[in-house]
């Protein structure tokens, strides 16, 4: 039977729906009192003293059309792919106090996506704003920083980046199915590249 991976996440994204009595509704300045229907993804919601709903999301374009707002989708700019059904994460699992040393870069369709230096905490994000459907590559570069010396040399101190299927449960981020991972450790100092073809959904 296949465990999920549980990891704890430390900001969740909150859904809620504008009042009938707000007067109007901006997302990102822009009037869309209009607007019907839409559910929008990891915004701020703010309702300000004269009962309007103001929508932060910068992941979100809007544009005047015909003297109406329009909010352009992430997927027609080609970033967070609408048409996808799955939630893909990345996690990482630092080294105690960044004692591994190692820097991840990670790579998606030719685009560098993230960078998470030795010493950073935790990182767990959707990343399925980096995606598109069907096949994508990525790619996980770890590169050791010994810029400050080496702080150790034991193979105990580890360091890794997964790639996986997940969901959000009880504001609780579950990897069901990891897709690829990459695992170094403070007794090594070449830099390590994977490259993994995931097929997003």
């Amino acid at each position: 039977m296949k465990q999920a991976i549980i990891f704890l996440s430390a900001t969740m994204a909150v859904l809620v729906s504008s009042s009938a009595l707000a007067r109007s509704v901006y997302l990102n300045g822009v009037d869309i009192s209009a607007v019907r229907n839409k559910t929008f993804l990891k915004a701020e919601v703010t309702i300000d003293a004269a009962g309007n709903v103001r929508i932060t999301a910068p992941q979100y374009d809007v544009k005047i059309i015909d003297g109406r707002a329009a909010e352009k989708t992430p997927n027609d700019r080609g970033g967070p792919n609408a048409a996808l059904t799955r939630h893909y994460y990345l996690v990482t699992q630092p080294s105690e106090r960044g004692r591994a040393q190692y820097d991840f870069s990670i790579t998606v369709n030719g685009e560098e996506k993230k960078v998470i230096k030795a010493g950073s905490p935790q990182v767990i994000l959707e990343m399925s704003k980096w995606l598109k459907k069907g096949e994508n590559e990525v790619i996980i570069k770890a590169t050791k920083d010994l810029s400050a010396g080496r702080r150790s040399s034991d193979s105990s101190d580890r360091a890794m980046v997964l790639i996986g299927l997940g969901h959000v449960e009880n504001k609780i981020v579950k990897i069901d199915d990891v897709k690829t991972r990459v695992e170094v450790n403070a007794a090594q100092t070449e830099p390590s590249t994977k490259r993994y073809l995931l097929v997003a959904e």
